[in-house]
């Protein structure tokens, strides 16, 4: 609108001097001098509204950039005050997250101490158990119930060997089985009387941490199959050699119990003994075949899955009794 203005009154000018260059009312006044006048007058008045127009245009473009840095400013504000919201909520989820893993943990710790708690007791009972059935053994005059009192108490302490080791190692979810092998084969040769002179057990395998649902109807296997070549595989004239071997193949864990004394394979396989059916009864147990064999001596190969799939093997490879 101002501009327009101005452009209007800048015309009226010209208009006006050509008017009075016409109407001769100053005839001693050169022509020339009301246009110039007119055209000077026109160019003031340009120059005044140029000046008016960028007054406007630099007010203007001051106004925008105080509206941008206030703008700028409000929206530093909210980003700070995000940040802080955003900050606050961190920290409180991180003290949660915090407090949440201490009870955890907590819950875990006694979970451990119950746990613990649990297999020594259960160790304990059955030790209390074993400690009856030997005084049993001992008032006992039948050789007959005396054996199976010895084989009973045998049994339960193989058992007692499994919690032992799991209160001792504080490892509720595993054995390592070459010690529980070794310490079994041990007090079943001390308790059957079998010296190191005429007796060798040999333990030749990789250690292996066994889940326990498996390392208990193993251990009962074993404990049977070594009670049995203890008993039934000696020979006077040279000393008793037993191997054990426990592997991991092709997903599968493989037993094998072999010794050097007398045997026959058919003669196993006929067999209706209670140590048998016991180890039968288990391999049906851990869904796993058995195979017996008498080429260089009585063989037991057992194969099958370990029940919760939890197998490690270590890298050393130890050899002895």
């Amino acid at each position: 609108h101002i501009r327009g203005r101005l452009v209007v009154i800048a015309s009226l000018f010209l208009i006006a001097m050509g008017i009075l260059e016409q109407s001769k009312i100053f005839p001693q006044l050169d022509n020339a001098f009301f246009v110039e006048l007119g055209i000077v007058c026109e160019l003031m008045t340009f120059s005044v509204g140029l000046g008016y127009i960028t007054r406007l245009h630099y007010n203007e473009k001051h106004k925008a950039e105080l509206l941008y840095l206030e703008q700028l400013l409000a929206n530093e504000k909210l980003r700070s005050e995000q940040t802080e919201k955003l900050e606050a909520l961190v920290n409180q989820r991180t003290e949660e997250l915090k407090y949440q893993k201490e009870q955890v943990e907590q819950k875990n710790n006694e979970n451990e101490l119950l746990l613990s708690e649990v297999h020594h007791r259960v160790k304990n009972n059955l030790q209390v158990v074993s400690s009856l059935l030997n005084l049993q053994e001992k008032s006992i005059k039948n050789q007959e119930a005396k054996i199976a009192i010895r084989q009973g108490r045998e049994r339960i302490r193989s058992l007692e060997l499994v919690h032992k080791l799991l209160y001792r190692k504080h490892s509720y979810g595993s054995i390592e089985m070459k010690d529980y092998i070794s310490q079994l084969a041990s007090g079943l040769s001390d308790s059957f009387g079998a010296g190191y002179e005429n007796t060798r057990i040999n333990i030749a395998f990789p250690k292996l941490l066994v889940d326990i649902d498996t390392a208990i109807p193993l251990g009962l296997i074993l404990n049977e199959l070594l009670v049995n070549a203890l008993k039934h595989a000696r020979q006077t004239d040279k000393t008793l050699e037993i191997e054990i071997d426990l592997r991991t193949t092709e997903g599968k864990l493989m037993l094998r119990v072999s010794d050097n004394g007398v045997g026959s394979s058919s003669e196993i396989e006929k067999s209706d003994s209670f140590g048998l059916r016991i180890i039968r009864a288990l391999v049906r147990q851990l869904e796993g075949e058995l195979t017996i064999s008498d080429t260089l001596g009585l063989s037991y190969v057992i194969l099958f899955k370990p029940v919760n799939q939890k197998i490690k093997e270590h890298e050393s490879i130890d050899s002895g009794r």
